[in-house]
């Protein structure tokens, strides 16, 4: 029997308190993009063009193939792309389905419909803010021919959508993808994308693969490109134009051989203090290295677009330990917060910050221990989507990020679907992050026309020696209804549910505290529509083990009831092919099953007393689950309850304690409007997902202009964007009139 991938890995949670710190070797490697991994299958790990029918580019979906399909001629295999992709699925799904599917997120960010992935870019320009994410419009399962999405927004709350920014050049170096890279504004105020160009090396169409000597022996070929707005009269930044020629043809020289490289993609501009002011850009580009792991290159230039050199590695693992490809490198000075991280969730807030530094002595920590306080963080996403991101705390030395001398890694979200991070700095100063949060524990009988979506957007800051993470205080402009208020205590049984006041509403901001009085743990508990506890989620945090899990499958017994256990066939259509342990394997069905499984879990540890009470604020929306806690830490999941019957309502939300009674208090529950101010039939487009792909986009060349909505997106936005005085969702009936009165006000001003 084998373990999913996720729980081989040496990020992998346990069924008993997992450190937030990595301790465990990795067992496998990687050399594909996170895309290419579908939501649905664990890809075999291998590398080599000649071995591609064994890799992660194969298609495990035997049922449905042709005879021919998917096998290796002279070493190449055929790969599915976007415009010949099978969508059978897909297309079966209907609108009044979709309708019903209360499991489809509102406020966080997504494509109108299929793909979505790695946030890609974000930045502020000219009073609005910019996110762009990894999409492929017509499917809702990977395949080659990904796009840049392109969301916009006044306040990081209310958001639009605008046309794909970028989509593939049929016979150019991105033939067969764009993915992922940042987006900043350049010295000349224009604002200009980075990114990785994807052609496949079965592609005829897509030119000549490079000298021998020059390839990386990878299924595909990567190129750094660069694309830059088109028009200065367009806020809205609707359209891109794509540079001739690479900003980077090849990986460094010192680099070779480069059939030792895992991949060679993901730029990312940083900024770091220069001594010369000199004002060059810095980016770096995820890589990794046969049998020394990942590591992020480091360019220099004055021209975003051109005159790239090579500065060497900005950081590097030195073993295969710490993840064989890093993917999305990413840098973040430690800044000062304007207010402690868990201000809205309740802490002593004792732990200091630091002030922003670039280049400064430091001053200690407060524990006396003599080291230097770090000053930035380096993230990056190892090898592939079912892994965790993961960083360190450090010091730059001469311009570079040692990692030998920094602290970690550590696990930036506990939780089991967050991967790819991007981020920004805010007009108020604030470093924001993003995430791709990917489908998890879907069953194989539903049918979705979307997948992946955004996290929502969370304030860094750097307190008690590690990074502190909370939902942006913005997300309070899209509560409506607030359902439950309960500041007193309130006594939660041992496996007694103690039940929200009935609600339908499958968007809310839960927010309340827990005190462990006789109880070993407590937590929230979020039922499924489906029998037996399949799809349903605990959310449990044990004091004695001081840790956080999110339980898979619960079972529940009876209205007032439940039970942590699991039943004794796993359940259906686990995520990425994974299988409890202790169960039957799917190759061995008549395999005698455990009677008594662990149920799935996804979890780590909490900083926190034995006794203190602690404060979550839940952020559920469809199937995304995002967990703050008062300590900084963030678990999230993804709650697969299936579809609600027409008419239907939520089922049960309720608290619960475990050998013994424990205490909730301080309960504000919120229903949570939508984040989209086109009208509510245009933010999501709910029509089946088919195999197309428009005539003015098959042949777009290098350095045209494509816009594939130029005729309807100004009438679009125009009719569509909130007039003032008008909500983007059902009225506000907040019981505080002042504060409904000032989110109103706020929320007119800035959807304008």
């Amino acid at each position: 029997m084998h373990l999913s991938r996720l729980e081989s890995s040496r990020w992998a949670s346990t069924s008993h308190a997992t450190p937030q710190v990595v301790s465990r070797p990795s067992t496998q490697r990687t050399s594909a993009p996170r895309a290419l991994y579908s939501h649905k299958t664990t890809p075999s790990v291998t590398r080599r063009a000649s071995q591609i029918s064994d890799s992660k580019f194969a298609d495990t979906d035997t049922q449905d193939r042709k005879p021919g399909e998917g096998e290796a001629t002279e070493g190449i295999m055929h790969q599915t792309h976007a415009s010949d992709v099978d969508v059978k699925k897909v297309a079966e799904t209907h609108t009044e389905g979709d309708q019903n599917d209360l499991e489809r997120p509102r406020f966080h960010v997504m494509g109108r419909r299929g793909w979505t992935s790695d946030p890609c870019g974000p930045f502020h320009h000219k009073g609005w803010y910019h996110l762009f994410f990894q999409s492929i419009p017509d499917s809702a399962d990977w395949v080659f021919g990904l796009c840049w999405g392109h969301v916009v927004s006044r306040n990081l709350v209310h958001w639009q959508h605008m046309p794909d920014a970028l989509r593939p050049t049929e016979g150019g170096r991105d033939a067969d993808g764009c993915f992922t890279g940042a987006a900043v504004v350049d010295k000349e105020g224009v604002p200009t994308i980075l990114y990785t160009g994807v052609r496949l090396r079965n592609n005829p169409d897509a030119g000549p693969p490079p000298a021998k000597e020059d390839d990386l022996d990878l299924p595909f070929f990567e190129s750094q490109l660069c694309a830059a707005h088109a028009d200065p009269n367009d806020e809205h930044l609707k359209v891109w134009t794509k540079e001739s020629g690479h900003v980077l043809e090849m990986p460094p020289d010192d680099m070779r051989p480069f059939k030792t490289l895992a991949g060679w993609r993901d730029p990312c501009i940083v900024d770091l203090p220069s001594e010369d002011n000199n004002q060059e850009y810095t980016m770096l580009v995820g890589n990794g290295v046969e049998e020394k792991g990942g590591c992020a290159l480091m360019y220099k230039s004055q021209d975003l677009r051109k005159d790239w050199r090579y500065e060497g590695q900005f950081a590097s693992s030195g073993t295969t330990d710490d993840g064989h490809m890093w993917e999305l490198p990413l840098l973040i000075p430690l800044a000062e917060s304007a207010q402690p991280p868990s201000a809205d969730l309740t802490s002593d807030n004792s732990a200091r910050t630091i002030e922003e530094v670039g280049g400064v002595s430091h001053p200690k920590t407060e524990s006396g221990n003599g080291k230097q306080q770090p000053t930035h963080a380096f993230i990056t996403s190892p090898d592939a989507p079912t892994n965790p991101a993961i960083y360190w705390l450090g010091t730059l030395e001469n311009g570079k990020f040692p990692i030998e001398k920094a602290e970690g890694p550590f696990r930036l979200d506990i939780g089991n679907v967050a991967y790819a991070v991007n981020s920004m700095r805010d007009q108020q100063g604030r470093t924001l992050l993003w995430a791709w949060l990917k489908e998890n524990g879907r069953l194989p009988e539903d049918e979705y026309s979307y997948s992946g979506c955004e996290s929502s957007p969370r304030e860094l800051s750097f307190q008690d020696g590690r990074i502190m993470q909370r939902p942006l205080p913005e997300l309070a402009l899209l509560r409506t209804d607030k359902f439950w208020m309960q500041r007193d205590r309130l006594p939660v049984e041992c496996e007694k549910l103690l039940p929200f006041p009935a609600t339908s509403l499958p968007a809310m901001d839960i927010s309340f505290t827990l005190e462990r009085g006789s109880a070993t743990s407590a937590g929230l508990y979020i039922r499924s529509w489906r029998k037996g506890g399949h799809g349903s989620l605990a959310i449990l945090f044990d004091w004695k083990a001081r840790c956080m899990d999110a339980l898979f499958d619960v079972y529940y017994l009876e209205p007032s009831s439940l039970q942590l256990k699991q039943e004794a066939c796993p359940p259906d259509g686990l995520p990425e092919g994974e299988e409890p342990e202790g169960g039957s394997s799917p190759d061995n069905p008549e395999e005698e099953r455990d009677e008594n499984p662990e149920p799935r879990r996804a979890g780590g540890e909490i900083d926190i007393g034995e006794h203190d009470p602690i404060r979550l604020r839940v952020l559920l929306d469809g199937s995304v689950c995002e967990v703050f806690t008062s300590t900084g830490t963030v678990l999230t999941t993804r709650v697969n309850r299936g579809r609600a019957e027409p008419g239907g309502k939520c089922p049960d939300i309720g608290f619960f304690a475990v050998h013994g009674e424990a205490k909730v208090s301080h309960v504000e529950a919120y229903g949570m409007d939508s984040c989209w101010t086109e009208e509510k039939a245009d933010a999501f487009d709910r029509t089946p997902c088919k195999s197309k792909r428009t005539k003015s986009a098959s042949k777009i060349e290098d350095g045209d202009s494509y816009d594939p909505h130029a005729q309807d997106i100004e009438a679009t936005v125009a009719a569509k964007r909130l007039p003032p005085g008008e909500s983007s969702g059902p009225t506000m009936t907040c019981k505080e009139p002042q504060l409904a009165d000032e989110r109103k006000t706020l929320r007119n001003e800035q959807t304008q």
